[in-house]
């Protein structure tokens, strides 16, 4: 039977649709950096982790002209080598297993964002060879000698992106590029001899450093694994404080694959899944070397049953222990967090009690304290004139009258040596006026709370502290925590059963506490429970008003 051979005819469209898969320029370059880290392998001496030179690679970028240039002083290519990048593509001839490439497409790469590319190289005792490739020509032009333009150092190639689609030069800064070859290649920034420096017309410099694990006060979690006689590294970290983006991620020769809870085929496996790997107190890598092969976008590993044996690995080796560490941190973060809410819900019920005896001295009904209230809409920002200070009501309102707040209405018919009125100072936020509310009682969250016989409690007023029962089960219930297991979200649910716990709680003890005790309510018991209810929806009320704010100081880093 006859055979068909696959003709392509028109390469270059194709090549463009391939290129199409990058979503930003600082990622594209990353693929022209990647190619002169491989060149750069060859001088690498694994035993004591230096180069054999000093490696210099430079990215320099222009707003206008919008362009990219890239230098390396490695290796190069001669004439042969710079043909085969338009004749094989597909194929790579990295000369290393430590080396990253292996589709052959990188080069390509700039056909998403720039029209065309120039590739300058030159081998030790060789000349200048040049290569041009237009996105849109269908045709390609042979490497020829340079005559305008030659590598000065022994070995080394110059690659130039010219004519940037406007759509793109927004990602054309220093920072951009030099956040983005920090997050791919930290772990090759961690070799010696080696420097990558961006800079801009200005000559505004940046030298690329890798993340310092160092300085991180937390747990370590170091081990070394062989599969198949192919060495796998861990070196996670689980710090006491959250450390803002960077997570845990696959390496493969020190190249950053992705972030350990992105890669979707094993976040389906895992069986701590989000709670451990996206925990914003771990960080650290997984090298996997060349044990698995990444796909041809480097985000994910390609399904084989290598890939099966490494994910096995590490749920059975590495995340029972990490997940102990996570919980560990999440239990003092909550153990934190419930303190901040005591101490935020301690002023809440202070105003709500305030209330209460005024109720309980006739001043004034529930329901017309509520039609009082300027605040009574759930989720008002403004607090109670009785929260900001500790002064009476009848000496602010002579203070206001002795000193009214005058507001000129033309600014033109004050006299010119006048001194124009001071800017009124900023409002304070919420949370500091509520910060100032005095109060007789303390709220305290415990993980413990029996009555004399050892019967859980959900919550008991013992002298002036209110306790909270955290390990009830109604609480248990009610306790919605983030995705990660960390960070306590205040919830409604969980504000009405805090309202009903303390008010029955609070109700009880003074009840106890006075020498008619219950004897007041023989007569008419619905009274006891109208006050009961009172109370806690004034305490529930207090809490709505205040919920986001709660939320945001609880969960502060």
């Amino acid at each position: 039977m006859p055979k068909l051979d696959l003709q392509i005819s028109r390469p270059a469209l194709l090549l463009n649709r391939i290129a199409q898969r990058y979503s930003k320029l600082a990622r594209i370059l990353m693929e022209y950096v990647d190619n002169s880290l491989d060149d750069a392998e060859r001088y690498y001496n694994r035993e004591i982790g230096q180069y054999g030179k000093a490696v210099k690679i430079q990215i320099g970028i222009s707003q206008e002209p919008a362009m990219v240039v890239i230098t390396d002083n490695c290796n190069g290519m001669d004439k042969k080598q710079l043909k085969r990048l338009i004749q094989n593509v597909g194929e790579s001839q990295k000369h290393s297993k430590f080396t990253n490439g292996q589709f052959g497409f990188g080069v390509h790469a700039f056909r998403a964002a720039a029209q065309t590319l120039s590739i300058f190289s030159k081998t030790e005792g060789g000349d200048t060879y040049v290569l041009h490739i237009d996105r849109d020509s269908m045709n390609f032009h042979p490497p020829k000698r340079s005559d305008t333009f030659h590598i000065k150092t022994v070995g080394g190639t110059q690659v130039i992106l010219r004519d940037i689609d406007p759509s793109w030069v927004q990602g054309l800064t220093v920072p951009d590029f030099t956040r983005e070859i920090q997050y791919h290649f930290d772990g090759l920034l961690r070799r010696k001899n080696l420097k990558i420096v961006v800079k801009d017309a200005t000559h505004v410099a940046k030298l690329c450093r890798p993340f310092s694990y160092r300085g991180i006060q937390g747990s370590r979690l170091k081990k070394s694994f062989t599969i198949d006689d192919s060495p796998v590294k861990v070196a996670l970290f689980v710090s006491t404080v959250p450390i803002p983006n960077n997570s845990c991620y696959f390496t493969a020769h020190g190249r950053r694959i992705n972030e350990v809870y992105e890669v979707k085929s094993f976040m389906k496996v895992s069986r701590a899944r989000y709670g451990v790997w996206n925990h914003p107190h771990v960080t650290g890598y997984i090298e996997v070397g060349d044990f698995v092969e990444p796909v041809i976008t480097r985000d994910e590993f390609r399904r084989t049953q290598k890939r099966i044996a490494l994910y096995k690995l590490i749920i059975t080796k590495v995340e029972p222990k990490l997940q102990e560490l996570v919980e560990e941190v999440n239990n003092e973060r909550r153990t934190l967090e419930m303190g901040r809410l005591g101490n935020i819900l301690s002023k809440c019920f202070n105003a709500a009690v305030r209330q209460d005896n005024h109720r309980m001295e006739g001043q004034a009904s529930y329901v017309e304290q509520i039609m009082k209230d300027p605040t009574s809409k759930g989720g008002k920002r403004k607090l109670p004139k009785e929260w900001e200070e500790d002064v009476p009501e009848e000496q602010e309102i002579l203070e206001n009258q002795e000193n009214p707040e005058i507001i000129p209405q033309d600014n033109s018919e004050q006299p010119q040596n006048e001194q124009p009125p001071a800017k009124k100072q900023k409002r304070e936020g919420k949370l500091t006026k509520l910060k100032k509310v005095k109060g007789q009682f303390q709220m305290v969250f415990v993980k413990e709370l029996n009555d004399a016989e050892g019967v859980i409690q959900r919550g008991c007023l013992i002298g002036d502290d209110m306790f909270i029962n955290l390990s009830h089960p109604d609480f248990q219930e009610r306790m919605v925590l983030s995705k990660t297991g960390a960070k306590l979200q205040i919830t409604q649910r969980l504000n009405a059963y805090i309202a009903n716990v303390s008010a029955n709680s609070y109700k009880q003890a003074v009840l106890q506490r006075t020498p008619e005790g219950m004897a007041k309510y023989v007569d008419d018991h619905e009274i006891l429970f109208c006050e009961v209810m009172d109370l806690s929806l004034s305490i529930e009320r207090q809490l709505r008003k205040y919920m986001p704010a709660i939320q945001k100081e609880v969960t502060q880093d």
